[in-house]
């Protein structure tokens, strides 16, 4: 029975990560936020890509976290239970990084996706790199919280918080 004790007393004394994401510099980020939208409404994956890693940048250097690298790719992947918005890919042996895809077009009609859209997948997986790299949790899970903390992010990039 101790040691069971020891073992779920060690679990919640896990640091959470709340349900904010406390930023600084707010301007800089918007302003990097909305230079997502040219390259989009255009459909230049380069430009995108460009514009997608200098915002996660900015952020990872405002919380003083690990960057990620973001790839911006065409046409969403999708099965019958829908289509992939986006991922989060933790950084394993042999990579230099942790990666960040988001695809830019749905995936039937190919359709470029609309600007908040795109912003709140970005958001999402920039979500998932916090709470391993920045909020040092063991994983990053679709909890009620890490939902508040994507919202909080998506607000403030907007400059809607």
């Amino acid at each position: 029975m101790a040691g069971l004790m020891s073992r779920v007393s060690v679990f919640l004394s896990v640091p959470k990560a709340g349900t904010q994401v406390l930023l600084k510099k707010k301007r800089l980020l918007q302003a990097s936020a909305e230079a997502l939208q040219p390259p989009l409404a255009a459909g230049e994956v380069e430009a995108l890509e460009q514009a997608c890693q200098r915002l996660a940048d900015q952020l990872c250097d405002a919380l003083n976290c690990v960057r990620v690298k973001v790839h911006i790719l065409e046409r969403r992947p999708h099965d019958k239970r829908g289509e992939l918005h986006g991922l989060y890919e933790i950084k394993q042996s042999g990579m230099s990084q942790a990666r960040i895809y988001v695809w830019m077009r749905t995936a039937k009609r190919q359709q470029l996706v609309a600007y908040k859209t795109f912003l709140r997948t970005l958001a999402h997986e920039c979500c998932h790199h916090l709470d391993l790299t920045h909020y040092q949790l063991a994983n990053s899970i679709h909890s009620s919280n890490f939902y508040k903390r994507e919202s909080s992010l998506y607000k403030q990039w907007l400059g809607n918080d």
